[in-house]
């Protein structure tokens, strides 16, 4: 319990006789009352549900109402090779810093404690050493939802891609959601822990992504998935059939469910539907 949220929380209780605790509406009572202890406790445990304790930072953090499932989406044209990669070998590439697709994303008005850093201020350079503490990272983007068509427009080559399904309770289980800004605020850097929160904020022009995101530090390109965390593969309607059929193949031989993306125009939304459930509608559409 020491090493959890609640024990976190209970620290920044102040360890005084009769310290009174209100909470809106329902009950007052003091922390050294033994059999309003439980009370506390589970009012302890309530809050943890969205929140978590940071080993690296040290400190509590919100978990911001973390989806259950989250979502990535991956264009075919010629780098199949790269779904196969996910499917096969369980595993999600980390990209650098400067391979993301936000100019942006390495910039911001971050500001560094050491002599000579000002003379970056107000240009597109980078200095060296805000370079070097940046190539470190390694980012994973997800996204929140699998039916928006704007995402499968721009990332999945307007349904000519695919959306892959997970679930956030295992090796996901740390993903944290993006803060969208009009401006972001000034950053003074005098640790790496300091510059990794400008990797979880990006421009309100992004905000319909709603992205979550893991960032790693070290050389390690790929994300090891777990058993089960892997859920499902969800092809855009737009993809040729009989690369559709391989995929459908390869997801029914490693356990991963299998569906079709497509617009329905008369609900204005992004239906999904399984290989019979598809087929039945283009034949009475043909029919």
């Amino acid at each position: 319990m020491r090493d959890g949220a609640v024990w976190q929380l209970a620290r920044f209780i102040p360890w005084r006789p009769a310290v009174q605790i209100r909470l809106p509406r329902l009950v007052t009572f003091s922390w050294h009352s033994p059999p309003r202890r439980p009370l506390l406790l589970w009012w302890g445990l309530f809050f943890c549900q969205f929140l978590r304790y940071d080993e690296r930072k040290g400190k509590v953090i919100s978990m911001k109402e973390k989806p259950d499932k989250l979502y990535k989406y991956k264009a075919i044209n010629e780098h199949i090779e790269y779904l196969l990669d996910i499917l096969y070998n369980k595993r999600l590439y980390l990209a650098t810093v400067k391979e993301l697709n936000d100019p942006m994303e390495e910039t911001g008005n971050v500001y560094f404690s050491y002599a000579g850093s000002g003379y970056y201020a107000n240009t597109h350079k980078l200095s060296g050493v805000h370079e070097e503490m940046l190539s470190k990272y390694r980012v994973l983007s997800l996204a929140e939802e699998k039916n928006n068509w704007v995402m499968w427009s721009h990332y999945a080559n307007c349904f000519n891609g695919v959306c892959f399904e997970f679930v956030t309770s295992g090796v996901l289980k740390d993903v944290r959601k993006m803060c969208y800004v009009k401006k972001r605020e000034e950053l003074f850097v005098e640790s790496d822990d300091a510059l990794e929160e400008i990797l979880y904020q990006k421009s309100s022009g992004w905000r319909y992504e709603k992205e979550w995101r893991i960032s790693t530090i070290g050389n390690k390109p790929f994300l090891d998935l777990q058993a089960g965390d892997l859920q499902c593969l969800y092809v855009g309607y737009r993809v040729q059939p009989n690369i559709r059929r391989c995929l459908k193949d390869i997801c029914y031989s490693v356990g991963v469910d299998f569906r079709i993306a497509y617009i329905n125009p008369y609900k204005d939304k992004v239906e999904f539907k399984t290989v019979e459930q598809y087929n039945t509608i283009l034949e009475q559409i043909e029919g």
